[in-house]
Parts: C-alpha cells; structure tokens; sequence
C-alpha cells in the first residue's frame, strides 16, 4: 500500500515537471526533483519509523507479561514451598557452622627458609580448593589411638589447582613447628571452620574409648555430661529438666541457658523455624550453640522458643527456677552439664601464654647475663683489688723494713746524740767553772790595779759563768 502511495506520487511529480519544462529553467527544474526526492525519502522512512515503532510496541507488551509471569515464578521458586530460600534455610540448618571439608591431603615437611609447607588435596573434587588468604584447622586422619592429633592452624597463602600452600598461624605451639619440620604426617583431614566442642559428639562414645583418647582430668566431666547430677557437681554444671505443664513461648539466651530441650518449633535469629519431633527428648540446636559459643557471640543471640505441655527440656538452674515459678513448668531431676570449649580460642590462649612464658624466659636469660657481667667485674675488681693488696701488702713490709732500719739509726743517732751532748754538758760546766776562775781572777786584779792606781772605772763588770747547753 505505503508503495502505491509513493509510486502515485512519483509519477504526478514526473508528469508536473515534465509539463513545467516549457516555462522553467534547468535549473529550477532540478531543485523541485531533488526536494520531490528528498520529500519521498523522508516520507518513506517516517512510515518505517512508525512500522518500527508499532512492532516493538507489540512486542514490549508480549516481553511485560512474559517479564511479570518471569518475575511471579522467580519470586515462587525464591519464597514459595520448597523455594530457594527454603532450602538455603534448610540447608544452613544441616550444614550450620560446618565449613568445608577436604579428606586425604597429604603434606611435604615444612620448609624453615619459607616458613611454608605443600599440601596436595585428596582425590575427591566436588569440594573446590579454599580460597587465599582463608585459615584452615588440620587433623591427622588416622585415629587418636593410632596416633592421630590435631596438626594445627594454617593461613592458605597461594592455591593452584589441588595444590595449596599453607603458612603456620600463630596459634600453633613450639611442639607442632617441630613436627612439621622433622617430618611430613600421614593424610590429613583439612577444615575450613575448626570443630565445634557439641555433646552429641560424645553422647554415645563408649567409656573405654573416652578414657583412652581424653586426659585423665577430663574424663570424668564427658562420661558425666547428660547425666543425673550430684550434690558434689560444681553448681554451674548441675541443671534442671524440667516438664511444662502448658503451652510456653518466650525468648532464652542460646548461649548459656538452654539446652537438651525439644521444643516443637524454635527459631534462632532470622533464620527458618526448626521443628523437632514431638513426644521426644530431643537435643536443641547443639551444633548452633557450639558454633555461638565458639564464635563467642553467644551472649548476642537468644531463642525464640515454643513448648506444649508435656514436652521436657534440660535449663540451667536460674530459667528452670524461673520457669518453675511461672507456672510453666514443674522440676525434674538435676542433670550434669559440662561446659563446651572453645579449642581455637584455648590454642590460641595456648600459644600465647607460651609466648609470655618465653618472653619471660628470655628477659631472665638476659637478667641473668647482666648478673653474669656483673659478676665477672666484680670478680676482676676483687681479683685487682687482690693484687693491689698484694703489692700493698709487699710494700707494707718493705715500708716496715725501712722503719726498723729508720729506728735503729734513730737508736744510734739518739745514743750519739746523748753521748754528744753529756760531753758538751762537762765541756760547758768546766767551762764555766774555768770562767769563774777566770773572773775572780779578773777581779783581784782589777782591785789590786784599783788599788795601785786609786781609780774604780764605772759600770765595769765582769761575766758571772759561761752558758752551757
């Protein structure tokens, strides 16, 4: 049809110019045939335009409904029955704190240089390698009675295909390093969450067993757990079953307040409701409350929980006296609960007492090495103090020597001295008594001179005695 329409108007145009070519010129002639031909060019792809605008139309209203139906079956198959978030529910229930697993990993020895050792995941690839940067919890895969033990925690430093290399993470002790480093294990079994500490996982391990693989303090604790308590249980580990008389609901810390109980449909934060069978007694949610334990949030979470009369659950002493006097519920007997550990926190509080123990060590050892210093030079003090002496000791009795000699010259000198003087002493007395002669000698004379001549000269006098010493 839009053809037609366009060959009827080319053909009118063509008879109109041909008619106009007796009066018009070339020139005009050729603008009205390029502006006829621009005008049917434009009017043929506005009609495509709008033939195109037509079909999607059609087909934007046939893509809405498919798109709402689409959405309608997305949104069934997300929240409807058996939808995925159901399943992701159910499987986060099944799976809850789990982590992936990978079995048969052997290991080279560690390497000191690198501080890295190997390991070459099992033959089974429907678990996908770990990720870098991601820690990973060993076991050897053999049996605690044939040996087997916890290895140690890893941080995954390069991954390529089924290959991983692992780095020692501070939490392994000093014992561990050396066993990397004296040789390789047998097969591994490699964790990526380390295992929770739950009570199901010993409930029906036999005794010999328990005491065969746990130490000897410990025993008594795991063969007791979910039994009848005593009067001689500490009073933390002693709670109470108790047997509701009447449909419950409330909210119970999951961390430190419930446990053994079979509620018929519990609820932990957001996650899908757990229904229990009725009629049993039932142990709730361990795993999740090993896993809050261990994550140490579990003050963080608590439960919402329903009872119907006639169901049992095992509470500590507070929520079942609690319980109790609400009417809820009346009391059974005690039973012993022992506490659930936290291993990777204990390795690592493990590892870090040993660090503190090595530390002081070490400051010791230095202390220690001061003293030693010290010691030595005070030693080579007192041994040139000794020496000193010595020489002291030597000069002393030269000095002594000299002494002794000084005394005796000053012995003879003193003597001679004595000598000397008792001689000058005679010398000087006679001395004096020859003065005396000599002066009343002096003096006859002077009076018979005196005398002879009648004259006394004054103030003449004559020396009485000559000093002595």
């Amino acid at each position: 049809m839009m053809a037609a329409v366009v060959g009827v108007i080319l053909l009118v145009g063509l008879i109109a110019l041909f008619l106009s070519a007796t009066v018009w010129r070339v020139p005009m002639i050729l603008v009205v045939f390029c502006v006829m031909a621009a005008g049917l060019t434009f009017f043929y792809l506005s009609a495509r335009t709008l033939k195109t605008h037509a079909a999607w139309r059609k087909d934007i209203a046939t893509f809405e409904t498919r798109f709402d139906e689409a959405e309608k079956k997305n949104k069934e198959l997300a929240d409807g029955p058996q939808g995925v978030r159901e399943i992701k529910a159910d499987l986060k229930i099944a799976m809850a704190g789990r982590g992936n697993i990978w079995r048969g990993a052997t290991a080279t020895t560690l390497d000191p240089g690198t501080n890295t050792l190997t390991v070459t995941l099992g033959a089974d690839e429907t678990t996908a390698p770990p990720e870098v940067n991601h820690a990973i919890f060993a076991f050897d895969e053999a049996p605690v009675d044939q040996g087997g033990a916890y290895v140690g925690e890893f941080l995954v430093t390069e991954v390529a295909a089924r290959t991983v290399t692992l780095t020692p993470q501070a939490g392994m002790t000093e014992e561990q390093l050396g066993v990397l480093e004296e040789r390789p294990r047998g097969t591994w079994i490699l964790f990526e969450v380390m295992p929770y500490d739950r009570h199901d996982l010993f409930a029906t391990v036999e005794a010999a067993t328990l005491k065969k693989s746990l130490p000897a303090e410990s025993v008594d604790e795991y063969l007791k757990d979910g039994k009848p308590a005593d009067t001689k249980d500490p009073a933390g580990r002693r709670w109470a079953r108790v047997e509701f008389l009447k449909d419950y609901e409330g909210t119970l810390n999951n961390g430190d307040m419930i446990k053994f109980i079979k509620p018929t449909d519990v609820q932990l934060g957001e996650e899908k409701p757990v229904t229990y069978a009725t009629g049993q007694t039932a142990i709730f949610d361990d795993e999740t409350r090993a896993r809050l334990i261990q994550d140490q949030s579990a003050e963080q979470d608590t439960v919402a929980v329903k009872f119907e009369p006639g169901d049992t659950a095992v509470v500590d002493p507070l929520t079942a006296a609690a319980l109790v006097k609400s009417g809820a519920a009346k009391l059974g007997e005690r039973v012993y609960v022992r506490e659930l550990r936290n291993y990777p926190r204990l390795f690592r509080d493990l590892k870090n007492r040993q660090e503190e123990l090595l530390d002081i060590v070490e400051r010791i050892e230095a202390e220690t090495a001061e003293v030693g210093a010290a010691t030595k030079k005070v030693e080579d003090d007192i041994a040139y103090r000794e020496n000193e002496i010595a020489e002291l000791k030597k000069d002393l009795a030269k000095f002594q020597g000299e002494v002794k000699a000084v005394a005796a010259l000053y012995q003879q000198i003193d003597k001679r001295y004595r000598e000397v003087t008792a001689q000058l002493n005679a010398t000087f007395a006679e001395n004096n008594r020859l003065a005396a002669e000599l002066r009343t000698l002096q003096t006859e004379a002077l009076q018979k001179v005196n005398e002879r001549t009648g004259e006394s000269p004054a103030g003449t006098r004559l020396p009485s005695k000559v000093a002595s010493y």
